[in-house]
């Protein structure tokens, strides 16, 4: 990552972040303006909703995977994720119904693709939004354990924080991940197959499936530059429980290296 700050952001700009961005930007502003405005799709009410909330739950990503909690910014994380999970299903039922219902002449192709592309944009919401929840529960559930323990060690507790504290660092992982999934492939997926069908006009249906999987490819690499270290909490410091404030549900996402948060009272 890079060294430079920038209030927190600077460590959260990988070249995966680079790549996924620049994708966005070149899609969203220089591809897609100019053809909404040459047909005029504004005119078109729920056709032109649809592409409102596509564009921001894709800039909501953009924003949030700079953006994350331990940045000066972080405040603001929650928001626009919560923004952006409301636009995602927005969108995504609004383009189910210009696609299939509205009587639109729609390429029976792009039907299927752009649905199954919905889909996986719906389930990943859905998969990162249920694993902070379940984060969030397990920071309470181990702020309970703290508040109640005594002088006396007690290895039962010991045992019951470790495993709420790999709970919490699986439900962390799996929400980094689904939202890079959103990001990458579910949003990512329309804009690179729109470059490799301009870049390379002959690939055909084998650009349009390397398009995808190779975003796929990207989710592991790129969620592993919050992550740092994959299930790190499993072997955290067992000689005593952690401070309150590396418990605490409102720091869910901050992504940083282990050492930073496995610090002993």
């Amino acid at each position: 990552m890079m060294g430079f700050k920038l209030g927190g952001l600077g460590k959260n700009i990988s070249v995966y972040w680079l790549f996924a961005t620049c994708l966005c930007v070149w899609f969203l502003f220089l591809h897609s303006l100019p053809v909404i405005a040459e047909r005029r799709m504004y005119h078109d009410i729920p056709l032109a909703t649809h592409l409102a909330g596509a564009y921001t739950v894709y800039l909501s990503c953009l924003i949030n995977t700079l953006m994350t909690p331990s940045t000066k910014y972080g405040k603001w994380h929650s928001t626009v994720g919560k923004v952006g999970m409301v636009s995602g299903f927005a969108s995504f039922g609004l383009g189910f119904y210009c696609t299939w219902l509205s009587g639109a002449d729609v390429d029976p192709g792009f039907q299927v693709g752009i649905t199954i592309g919905g889909i996986a944009q719906v389930a990943s919401q859905v998969i990162g939004w249920r694993a902070i929840k379940r984060y969030k529960l397990r920071c309470k559930q181990i702020d309970a354990l703290r508040k109640g323990e005594t002088a006396d060690r007690d290895e039962d507790l010991d045992e019951a924080r470790a495993k709420l504290v790999s709970e919490k660092e699986t439900a962390l992982a799996d929400h980094v991940k689904s939202m890079i999934s959103l990001y990458a492939v579910a949003c990512g997926s329309p804009a690179m197959i729109r470059l490799v069908g301009i870049a390379l006009p002959s690939a055909g249906v084998v650009g349009l499936v390397g398009a995808v999987v190779g975003l796929s490819m990207l989710v592991e690499p790129f969620a592993n530059t919050y992550l740092q270290t994959a299930g790190h909490a499993a072997h955290a410091d067992s000689a005593g429980p952690r401070k309150a404030s590396s418990t605490r549900a409102d720091t869910y996402g901050t992504y940083e290296p282990p050492n930073q948060h496995q610090t002993t009272s």
